[in-house]
């Protein structure tokens, strides 16, 4: 126990006073003397004190300094002992990563080069079934003056004939010509007409959200009009009022069975612009919003992009009157994306079809200032909704989705199925069929060439239809020059 300053003073007080008392007593010194000899030995005592003190705290001082490094070597061994199980937790992970990843590694690398075996399988196969739609086609060109005319446009039938070939080829295929045109004119009377649905499908997920209606017409003897040449065919007749008509009351009858399974279905019909100047045409799209009123916003007319491209005012008055009964249109067949497109939305135009094609900036299509993944953009701050159409490869849908479309439709996702469409008993629904890729279908030879085949009885649900040569239905409501 060290003693305290207070009692450290007093001894030193004491021994200098005795001190001095003592050199008095014994006669050494005057009392001053000894006064002072006592003053002097206190402060000389106090110089000792302080000096002890002081050394005393430079030892504290030193081992706490000693006591701190200490601790600091022990921390800095901590730490590298630390660092050291880091590092080595580090090389274990990424060893463990490693092992599990090289596997993978491994597969994708095996997977990317089988994919890109299956593409250069695709592109041949592609190439030879490009080479054999060409060459039927071809063959039927050759031989067709002797059997019967050319369904692909039959308004020009004289065209395919030289200017300096025999004149009575040419009166044979005029006679063809019109025995064609006659029959088509007979069917379209008769009724006998087939549609067919293809679906409209969410991106990407490809649940059904609406179908598209194809109409077959049926000829005598067994022939048969696709999609793609009975259009042009009914146009070249005259008679392509009474045939859009027909189809837009068949179209109404299926789109009512799909409402009752769906009440968020969308139908698209197809036809003509200029069936609209028709009286028996808009009766009937009266009769239709009259009677079924349900149908408006689920129930879309589609036209082509260069027949609204060149309408009149009475074309923009029709369209303002359809528009009026609450129904709306759709836009198909686009080769170029502007402002004319834009400016659609004002007529009722809710939804453009757009060629995968043009999507996704292949030849034979008209550039635009307007980048393909702003498109759905720029359609949708003006009223309307992008459909991817013509999609018929998994290739093409990886790049299509970049531009954020919303719907899509072709081949890809399935073909136009056959459906009944006539009136039929209470309770009878279109099947929906589940969107699934189609299988790839051969060139349809022309009518001269399809062998007489016996009608068979239909199903109540939908069933494959054959698409036109090629490309399917879609070419099939190209105008008629």
């Amino acid at each position: 126990m060290q003693p305290t300053p207070f009692l450290t003073g007093l001894a030193m007080l004491l021994i200098a006073g005795s001190a001095g008392a003592i050199s008095w007593r014994l006669g050494y010194a005057t009392p001053l003397e000894a006064g002072l000899a006592g003053v002097t030995l206190f402060l000389l005592l106090g110089l000792l004190e302080q000096a002890g003190a002081r050394r005393q705290d430079r030892r504290k001082i030193a081992s706490a300094i000693l006591a701190l490094e200490e601790r600091l070597r022990g921390l800095e061994t901590d730490s590298d002992m630390l660092k050291a199980r880091l590092l080595e937790g580090e090389q274990e992970t990424q060893k463990c990563i490693l092992a599990a990843v090289s596997p993978m590694g491994a597969d994708l690398d095996a997977m990317g080069a089988l994919i890109q075996q299956v593409s250069e399988v695709i592109a041949d196969v592609d190439q030879r079934v490009d080479v054999l739609e060409n060459a039927p086609r071809s063959m039927a060109a050759s031989a067709y003056p002797a059997s019967a005319p050319a369904l692909a446009a039959p308004v020009n039938a004289r065209d395919t004939v030289d200017a300096g070939s025999d004149p009575a080829a040419q009166q044979r295929s005029d006679t063809l010509t019109e025995r064609l045109l006659g029959s088509v004119r007979a069917s379209v009377k008769a009724d006998r007409i087939e549609i067919a649905l293809q679906p409209v499908v969410t991106l990407p997920q490809r649940r059904v959200k609406g179908y598209e209606v194809f109409a077959r017409l049926e000829l005598e003897q067994g022939r048969a009009l696709e999609a793609r040449e009975a259009t042009p065919a009914a146009q070249a007749a005259g008679v392509i009022a009474d045939f859009d008509r027909h189809v837009l009351i068949r179209a109404a009858r299926v789109a009512r069975r799909l409402l009752v399974r769906n009440p968020d279905i969308l139908v698209f019909v197809n036809a003509h612009l200029s069936s609209l100047l028709d009286e028996g045409f808009c009766d009937a799209w009266k009769a239709i919003a009259a009677d079924h009123p349900d149908l408006a916003g689920h129930f879309l007319v589609e036209f082509r992009q260069a027949d609204l491209s060149e309408m009149t005012p009475v074309d923009h008055e029709m369209l303002g009157a359809v528009s009026d009964l609450g129904f709306r249109f759709s836009v198909d067949q686009v080769t170029s994306v502007g402002p004319g497109l834009l400016e659609l939305a004002r007529y009722g135009v809710r939804y453009a079809k757009v060629p995968a094609g043009l999507l996704l900036g292949r030849p034979g299509y008209t550039q635009s200032d307007i980048h393909p993944e702003d498109l759905a953009d720029l359609l949708a701050r003006h009223g309307m909704e992008l459909i991817a159409d013509e999609v018929s490869t998994e290739a093409e849908i990886v790049d299509i989705l970049d531009c954020n479309p919303r719907l899509g439709q072709g081949y890809l996702f399935a073909a136009p199925r056959a459906v009944r469409s006539d009136p039929d008993p209470a309770g009878e629904s279109v099947a929906e069929e589940p969107a699934r890729p189609a299988p790839r279908k051969t060139p349809t030879p022309p009518v001269s060439q399809q062998p007489r085949t016996v009608a068979q009885p239909r199903s109540e649900g939908p069933r494959p239809a054959t698409p036109g040569a090629g490309e399917g239905p879609r070419r099939g409501r190209s105008r008629v020059a």
